[in-house]
């Protein structure tokens, strides 16, 4: 009750205060234009008068709600509603004073007049009161802060940044000193931001850097924001440089939880990319899905789950999802029935090695497209159960297509991956011989089958910067197998994405592989990472050398130098041309795989699986290293 009553006289308050100042406005409007000194019979007229403007302009503000404003929230939209109030007031009393006593003691220049007067005496205290609760006056006042470590660049000049400024000045103390502004392209160069100096662009970014650290205010972090791709890419690669944290202003669409826009985020681990957004040929993936039933196995998996989260985007008729992991499964289904409730989802949980539950589901269900995303992909681990990795990624995949075919599906996309490139590992070649098992099978047949090869996606279930970051909050340390250990490396969705397009525009037999920009340098992962977490490598997190894994290798590639590639109209993509066996040679060896698995001989499996992908040569602390010895390679 003594909060409503407080709201109500404060509400009471702005309506009588805004009154008052629209009579004192009125009477030194008419003052000034006579020089303080009035006709006579003038007095009794604007007595009455300045009453009847007071009851309009009231009206005027109270329908517009502008008494119930919070002054120290004031904005720029409420004092342009204010002005367009006093403005219709001012009108209305004007007609009212033509038709009732005319102009004879109202001069007319006292209507240019009376608005500026009022305006500027109403509008004075909400934004005294609204300067005074951003700090304004503090902070022009307070003496900056000398620690290197709130010392701080920003790195982009727009809105993110202009409310970024706002909202740390009203903090007391203040946790930045921001010494300057770098903008995109410098075309702002010279100029002030909120009396910040716009010091230069990206490409002074180190120039300044240096200078700064001379004038003994050494930058401790870079705020950016409104960064992407390779721009992003340069600020990382000289803030590691200059060993300056980097931090970025969040997106006001992506607070939450009391979040505020000085609740700074990290930089991302996929930021180090810098690769720039992939431009897809969009018309093309929605006439491949749309009111088509799809078919993704894996589902519950990183690709799997992100190629079925962009699927649900494109309107298909139905969404089937297959996976063998009741939790995965569980939660790819419970986003998806939330995001897109009109659409008809059906999550199947199967294991793609039963054939007899595969041809059910077909028959059933009748897909049009499947992506086959499902696939066991740990290289030590498949390393130590050969059977069970050939057993899921071979013949699961030979399963799928055989299925696939039969049933008159119009188009099958394997997603493979870079560790089938001249395979040193059990895992690279059961990869490298589903691709060729499902090219050779497809021929001949009205199913269009095809391949898409890259490499490591970043953040993807047991990946190594899920890892690193569990490393680092463990305090370290951080575990690299090799110091000259290279990866590809892509985005969950950028992969996704390219799956898709490359599903829409292939044909029968094509092997695509997508552009996998540069290979990175582990140990500089590792180093990135700890960076950007706000620590220092070495100093406050280790890093341990544990040596190569049975059957890892230490670079990967895309392509064998006798494949050859081709560029394709597909952005990011390009098209290989595989060694390949005939059909019925690719079938006797799978026989023979086959057949060595079901009587579980692990060594005869694996030895006939480099009979049917001869560039696999088991790595030198690979358990199968003998069996390379054995065949001469």
């Amino acid at each position: 009750m003594k909060l409503l009553t407080s709201a109500r006289l404060k509400t009471g308050f702005v309506i009588f205060y805004d009154a008052i100042i629209a009579v004192v406005s009125l009477w030194l409007a008419v003052l000034l234009r006579y020089d303080f000194t009035l006709p006579e019979g003038t007095l009794q007229l604007f007595k009455n008068y300045g009453f009847v403007y007071a009851v309009i302009c009231s009206i005027f503000y109270i329908r517009l709600n502008l008494h119930k404003n919070i002054w120290h929230y004031t904005t720029a939209r409420d004092l342009m509603r204010f002005c367009y109030a006093t403005v219709f007031a001012i009108t209305l009393c004007g007609f009212i004073l033509i038709f009732t006593v005319g102009l004879t003691y109202f001069p007319r220049s006292a209507f240019i007049i009376l608005p500026l007067i009022q305006i500027a005496l109403s509008a004075a205290p909400r934004i005294i009161l609204r300067l005074w609760h951003d700090k304004v006056f503090q902070t022009a006042l307070k003496d900056r802060a000398t620690h290197a470590e709130n010392n701080v660049l920003l790195v982009g000049v727009g809105d993110a940044t202009d409310l970024f400024v706002r909202e740390t000045r009203r903090k007391n103390p203040s946790p930045y000193n921001i010494l300057g502004a770098i903008d995109h392209d410098g075309s702002q160069k010279g100029r002030l931001f909120h009396n910040i100096p716009v010091l230069g662009g990206l490409d002074e970014l180190t120039k300044t850097l240096i200078h700064l650290e001379k004038q003994n205010t050494p930058v401790g972090q870079l705020i950016i924001s409104d960064l992407t791709g390779s721009a992003l890419k340069q600020v990382i690669d000289i803030a590691s440089e200059r060993q300056v944290i980097m931090k970025r202003i969040p997106s006001i669409s992506n607070l939450k939880d009391g979040k505020t826009l000085t609740d700074l985020k990290p930089v991302m681990i996929e930021d180090l990319l810098g690769r720039d957004p992939v431009k897809l040929d969009m018309s093309s993936i929605e006439g491949l899905i749309k009111n088509q039933t799809v078919l993704v196995t894996g589902a519950g998996g990183s690709i799997g789950r992100e190629l079925s989260r962009q699927i649900a985007t494109h309107k298909p008729k139905n969404l089937l999802l297959v996976d063998h992991s009741e939790d995965a499964l569980y939660h790819v289904d419970m986003e998806l029935a939330k995001n897109h409730a009109d659409l008809n989802i059906a999550s199947i949980l199967i294991d793609i090695k039963n054939l007899e539950d595969l041809k059910t589901v077909f028959k059933e269900n009748k897909p049009q497209i499947v992506f086959h995303a499902a696939a066991y992909k740990h290289v030590p681990m498949i390393e130590k159960n050969p059977i069970s990795g050939l057993e899921n990624n071979f013949m699961g995949t030979k399963n799928l297509v055989d299925t696939a075919i039969k049933s008159k599906t119009n188009r099958v996309v394997i997603v493979s991956t870079d560790k089938a490139v001249n395979p040193t590992n059990v895992m690279g070649a059961t990869k490298r011989a589903a691709e060729m098992y499902s090219l050779a099978a497809s021929k001949g047949t009205q199913t269009q089958v095809m391949a898409v090869r890259f490499g490591n996606v970043l953040g993807s279930n047991g990946s190594v910067i899920p890892l690193f970051r569990k490393q680092i909050m463990e305090g370290g340390p951080l575990t690299v197998t090799h110091k000259d250990a290279t990866r590809y490396f892509m985005t969950i969705p950028e992969a996704s994405s390219l799956i898709l397009q490359a599903g829409a525009k292939g044909k029968n037999g094509d092997l695509f592989m997508l552009d996998m920009g540069e290979r990175v340098r582990i140990l500089h992962l590792a180093e990135e990472m700890i960076r950007l977490s706000g620590l220092k490598p070495y100093d406050d997190i280790g890093i341990e050398i544990t040596g190569l894994r049975p059957g890892e290798k230490l670079y990967e590639e895309l392509w064998y130098d006798a494949e050859g590639m081709s560029k394709t109209p597909l952005e990011k993509t390009f098209l290989v041309n595989p060694k390949t066996l005939s059909q019925s040679e690719t079938e006797e060896k799978t026989a023979k795989i086959i057949n060595a698995c079901k009587e579980e001989n692990a060594f005869m499996a694996v030895q006939m699986l480099k009979d049917l992908v001869k560039e696999y040569q088991p790595a030198d602390n690979s358990p199968y290293v003998k069996l390379r010895d054995k065949q001469g390679a």
